[in-house]
């Protein structure tokens, strides 16, 4: 019988006849959960005396010191005693860090990732030499390779028999530089790698790698790294040619790009002087409609006149023969059309001019009808082509973007972010603003101020004093050589010079002046020049009309180069020898 009574005790079926008080259960299960805690009690105890936990619980920044490859013993500790969530939080250390951390104390390949996640990056496939793999790194403020290989380093000692003699892969050893994590004992790689002939390093050793795994911005730690190991001639994001290719090294243009990119498709004519931005202003304006899936965009410089070979190149398709072929090339479709960015135009709206605009004319149809559209940049037949000849089909073709100076907050920026992310930092903010105001906020002008002053540095001390800025900017050769542009122009360096003569002056006073001096300039020709020199911002009427040179540096560096008044009177004896011989 399964029950012996209804109350106070209770039989069990699986020993007949055996009767247990209800009271006694009861006992023995407070006996057992008793002794239940006492065991959790004395485990949780016993993990509490643990030597890491004491450790981070008396000091929760160890947290931030111990060895990578503790890193996991202190997690299964922690984890054990209840106290992870507690310690991580009291150290200021996130889960995401953490995880990282961990990930790094797993070997080789678990370093090579948690790096390259930390940084934002992506680590590609191992490569034949032992421990390593290509990797590819986030948009540095520096010059530095995007893609490129990391070599993990272990051991008692370093040795660089186990690595891979050619970064490429091909024949040739490529001047790329390489990474390295040193988890070696020794922790001697940087000192042995940065030996080898013919490779270069910049090595990240075991506690830095786990000092940049926690770090707020693990970027900015990377780049320090790198600036410590690399020359900062190298690393230099102020190159003075080609554009800027690089998002992370654009700085201002933004009214423009939105103008040109985050709206209905449109033409658009880009007119400045060389060195101005425009090259870098197509780039990213490249960057940007790539990102768009309505549009098909191909970008081009023109260094010749030969528009339809170039595009046929751009197609990887044979040139196209005759306006037919040319527009069945351009054409996109009315739901995903083509946009060509075409820099350096000029010569090929001066040869298009020369066989009556077939081209142009082609283009202008191909817009109209929504299956194409063109960025075209360049400067004065460019501007002439576009605004000045009423029967250039390009007239009224698209909308103007005359570039001009940055303004002053994006200018402020190139002069001194880049300068941070080398490690860099001027004496004073007065030393910014003396940068800004003789260059104008001249990109160009700007950065190649910059430059020399990063070439000129003292290592020692990466201090940018004022005797370091007033030699970049007032003894700096290539802003001379900058500066010999403005000679190339008869009637401008005439018009120039004449206006910086005998102080400031406007349109009409500057005809009087030359008329002065027996040069009378033809209406036309007069009025073409100033427009040059206006576009090219070397002469630009101030607010009472009065015209002024723009540049502080330009104009010093003019009146510096030779005296005013004799330079003038052998330009106007050139024009008047010229129009003579007309």
């Amino acid at each position: 019988m399964p029950w012996a009574g209804v109350t106070g005790e209770i039989a069990t079926s699986v020993v007949p006849g055996l009767a247990v008080p209800f009271s006694g259960v009861v006992g023995w299960v407070g006996l057992g959960a008793g002794a239940a805690l006492v065991l959790a009690g004395a485990w949780r105890l016993a993990t509490m005396r643990n030597p890491l936990v004491r450790q981070v619980l008396r000091d929760p920044s160890m947290l931030r010191r111990f060895p990578l490859g503790r890193t996991e013993l202190v997690h299964q500790a922690l984890l054990r005693a209840g106290r992870l969530p507690t310690a991580l939080a009291a150290a200021q250390v996130s889960p995401e860090q953490w995880a990282r951390l961990r990930l790094a104390g797993r070997g080789p390949e678990g370093a090579a990732l948690a790096l390259a996640q930390a940084l934002g990056g992506e680590l590609g496939g191992a490569i034949g030499a032992a421990d390593t793999w290509t990797v590819e790194l986030p948009l540095l403020a520096l010059r530095f390779a995007r893609s490129t290989r990391v070599s993990v380093v272990t051991g008692a000692q370093v040795d660089t028999s186990l690595l891979a003699g050619n970064p490429s892969g091909g024949g040739e050893l490529a001047p790329v530089v390489e990474l390295a994590i040193d988890l070696s004992e020794t922790q001697t790689a940087r000192e042995v790698l940065q030996a080898l002939p013919m490779r270069s390093f910049v090595v990240v050793g075991r506690d830095a790698l786990r000092d940049l795994l926690l770090a707020e911005s693990p970027v900015a730690v990377f780049q320090q790294l790198v600036v410590q190991q690399r020359p900062l001639s190298e690393l230099s994001p102020y190159v003075s040619s080609g554009g800027v290719d690089d998002a992370q090294l654009f700085f201002g243009r933004e009214r423009e790009l939105r103008q040109m990119a985050d709206r209905h498709l449109h033409n658009f004519i880009v007119v400045a002087p060389r060195q101005m931005g425009k090259s870098t202003l197509l780039k990213a304006l490249y960057r940007r409609l790539s990102a768009r899936n309505d549009v098909e965009v191909y970008a081009m410089s023109l260094f010749e006149d030969d528009l339809p070979s170039r595009m046929g190149a751009a197609l990887q398709v044979t040139a196209p023969e005759g306006t037919d072929q040319f527009m069945t090339l351009a054409a996109g479709t009315r739901r995903k059309p083509r946009v060509w960015l075409i820099d350096e135009a000029d010569a090929f709206i001066v040869q298009d001019a020369q066989a009556r605009y077939p081209l142009a004319q082609a283009m202008r149809t191909l817009s109209e009808e929504g299956r194409a559209y063109f960025v075209l940049a360049g400067f004065w037949h460019l501007y002439a082509a576009a605004f000045l000849n009423p029967n250039n089909p390009l007239r009224n073709f698209g909308e103007l973007i005359r570039l001009e100076p940055l303004e002053r907050s994006a200018a402020r920026q190139l002069a001194t972010m880049p300068m941070t992310a080398l490690g860099l930092s001027y004496t004073s903010e007065r030393l910014v603003e003396l940068l800004l105001e003789q260059t104008a906020c001249v990109a160009h002008l700007l950065v190649v101020a910059c430059k020399a002053i990063v070439d000129g540095v003292d290592p020692a001390t990466h201090r940018i004093d004022q005797e370091l800025v007033e030699r970049a900017l007032y003894r700096n050769p290539s802003l001379s050589d900058e500066f010999k542009v403005w000679r190339r122009d008869l009637w401008g360096r005439t018009l120039l010079r004449a206006a910086m003569t005998g102080g400031a002056v406007t349109r009409a006073g500057l005809r009087e002046r030359l008329s002065s001096l027996g040069l009378e300039p033809p209406t036309e020709l007069f009025t073409a020049a100033l427009d040059r020199l206006e576009l090219g911002h070397l002469l630009l009427p101030d607010a009472s009309g009065q015209l002024r040179c723009p540049i502080p540096l330009l104009q010093r560096h003019i009146e510096q180069e030779e005296e005013l008044e004799a330079g003038l009177g052998r330009d106007v004896a050139e024009c008047l020898s010229q129009l003579a011989a007309r």
